[in-house]
């Protein structure tokens, strides 16, 4: 355009295509899109006047951006990012050294779905906390176990431990809070301040039953929720855990309010979570 070379460069009748698929995924997660498929009028428009073999880079904004030039006297620019990497620094990370994650995804669209999908699940998870706050009781958490000669349990204000506090539930490592998300102890420790823990919440890439905790320390017996069995793992390995948490946090919630509070009947079945007992 700088150059004065105006040349459209994309034909109308794929960009038929592209709508109909945009407007197909917003149909399927209910989201309000008019302007897409206000867009896609005027597409098939031109494409029954036997323009749809006609290029165009985004003829719509074009037009407009001359119109409000014309009217305001003011010169007027237009730009059409196919694709963006926006992502967060931390949101590149992938556990492994030296590669990062990118996004390819149009800005426009891409960024509205987003929008409307997280308001969604933000409300079902805050339905969920409040479900959760009617609970008379308030157990306390006790989470994961040993590795090596450290135990790893959530501060306050790690994402577990805020999910707890969500769950309405008790955290015992509260008064240890930092700002990293675990607390680096020795399993001394972890017994001295989590003995009475009411339920234990055990996340691993492994199936575990009282038989595999037996075999790994015999400090596990020490606690009151392995001598009732109120013990609760899950494998994630073999569930979604990971894929769908970051997501769909309200489905974890779910899942805690559930075996937290089975008083207040959450509908469903935990997704992730089973009972050592019953392995």
């Amino acid at each position: 355009m700088i150059a004065g070379n105006d040349k459209p460069g994309f034909k109308i009748d794929l960009h038929i295509k592209d709508l109909n698929n945009a407007l197909d995924c917003a149909h399927a997660v209910g989201a309000p899109v008019p302007m897409t498929a206000a867009v896609q009028e005027v597409m098939e428009w031109l494409h029954h006047h036997d323009c749809g073999g006609s290029d165009h880079p985004a003829k719509l904004g074009v037009m407009l951006a001359y119109e409000l030039g014309t009217a305001w006297g003011k010169p007027m620019y237009t730009v059409n990012p196919t694709n963006v990497d926006e992502l967060c620094d931390y949101a590149r990370l992938t556990g492994i050294a030296g590669l990062y994650r990118r996004a390819q995804t149009h800005v426009l669209n891409q960024k509205g779905i987003a929008a409307i999908h997280a308001k969604s699940l933000g409300k079902r998870y805050e339905e969920l906390k409040a479900v959760a706050g009617k609970a008379r009781k308030k157990p306390t958490v006790l989470s994961d176990m040993r590795y090596g000669q450290i135990w790893y349990v959530p501060s306050s204000t790690s994402t577990i431990g805020q999910m707890y506090n969500d769950a309405n539930a008790t955290n015992p490592f509260t008064d240890k809070d930092m700002t990293a998300g675990s607390i680096p102890m020795s399993p001394e420790q972890v017994l001295m301040k989590a003995r009475h823990a009411d339920i234990w919440m055990i996340k691993t890439g492994q199936d575990v039953t009282k038989l595999t905790l037996d075999n790994d320390n015999p400090i596990y017996k020490e606690f009151d929720a392995y001598r009732t069995g109120n013990i609760w793992t899950c494998n994630t390995m073999t569930t979604a855990f990971f894929d769908e948490v970051p997501f769909h946090p309200d489905y974890l919630l779910a899942d805690l309010i559930r075996i937290f509070h089975p008083e207040l009947n959450i509908p469903g079945k935990n997704r992730y979570y089973t009972n050592a007992q019953q392995q």
